[in-house]
């Protein structure tokens, strides 16, 4: 029995995508009733049946092979930062009826061309080295092959910025960012302040994750970049696996706490426990929680602290949740009357 490829309907194989939430997603299915049947004779022969020659849709747009012309315009509009769909607009205005996916094979072939057939790591380990970066590998051995091994961490400063670093050593900031890449690897991204308040890119590590281990080791490349001239501040927010890799191998520099990420973080609090009020969570913490944050001294940091939960006394476990997650244990960090900011 043969049949349309558009006939019956769509049916969704993977039942953990059946969700009343997830977005529409298009089909050609629409049960087309046209089929045909294929009987083997007595003397050997086939013979075809027409069960229904009907279709209930117009016939599908062909597509052709892509010539070297073709392929030119594509490579050529890909290197000017233009998108699949206008690619294909410009393409049918010429009168080539071509799909995305051969478009995207051929921007696919064109990027391992550029570089040579080398995997991405090797791209970019061949490249940092050429921009006479300093780089930093961990890798593991594969069991399974002798003499292998297999890429697990990379950490690479650009030249330039280790001059700054040499010259302005004085403030850094770390942060880690997680599924920002296709690989979904976590990214850690050391930056440093100049006198005149601008910042400049120390070092960029992809980690293969965010525990101890993988920023242990990415802190020592820097304490070695760093070359016993440690840092006067290192700001950072509150993740235990970062602090502690800081306080290991850093251990003279004063480690606070950024405040826009405490900001953020009570925001989110006051708007998941308190009827999704996102507007009551910003005018918190921009209004009483930065007026505390700012005291100057430690009675005005006590009395700013009282009135804020006087103030915000209807929100339950305000006073429970300030205290536990931040006041207690970190307000050495990010507090005036003891970091003197």
């Amino acid at each position: 029995m043969l049949r349309c490829a558009q006939s019956g309907n769509f049916c969704m194989r993977k039942k953990s995508f059946v969700s009343s939430k997830r977005s529409y997603t298009g089909t050609i299915k629409c049960q087309c009733p046209f089929s045909l049947k294929c009987v083997k004779q007595k003397d050997g022969r086939w013979k075809v049946l027409v069960l229904n020659g009907y279709h209930n849709h117009n016939l599908a747009k062909r597509t052709r092979a892509l010539n070297a012309s073709a392929k030119e315009d594509i490579v050529r509009m890909t290197a000017s930062k233009i998108g699949v769909s206008k690619i294909l607009i410009d393409l049918g205005n010429k009168g080539i009826n071509v799909s995305a996916k051969q478009v995207y094979n051929v921007r696919a072939i064109s990027k391992k061309k550029a570089r040579h057939y080398r995997t991405r790591a090797e791209q970019l380990l061949k490249l940092a080295t050429e921009h006479g970066c300093r780089v930093f590998r961990q890798t593991i051995p594969i069991v399974t092959q002798k003499d292998t091994h297999e890429l697990t961490d990379v950490l690479f400063a650009h030249p330039d910025s280790l001059k700054l670093l040499k010259a302005y050593p004085h403030v850094l900031i770390a942060d880690c960012t997680y599924k920002t890449n296709k690989y979904k690897m976590p990214l850690l991204e050391v930056i440093g302040v100049t006198p005149v308040h601008k910042n400049f890119s120390v070092l960029f590590a992809f980690l293969q994750n965010e525990q101890e281990t993988a920023y242990d080791w990415a802190f020592k490349c820097l304490a070695e970049l760093l070359d016993s001239n440690e840092p006067i501040v290192f700001v950072t927010d509150r993740e235990t696996t970062l602090i502690n890799a800081i306080e290991t191998h850093l251990p003279s520099s004063s480690l606070l706490l950024c405040r826009r990420h405490i900001e953020k973080d009570i925001e989110a609090w006051v708007k998941r426990n308190y009827y999704g009020n996102a507007i009551l969570g910003e005018v918190f913490a921009k209004g009483k929680w930065t007026q505390m944050v700012r005291s100057t001294t430690v009675e005005e940091f006590i009395e700013n602290e009282q009135l804020m939960y006087k103030t915000y006394s209807y929100i339950p476990g305000l006073e429970k949740y300030c205290k536990e997650t931040w006041i207690d244990k970190y307000k050495e960090r990010f507090v005036s009357a003891w970091t003197n900011m």
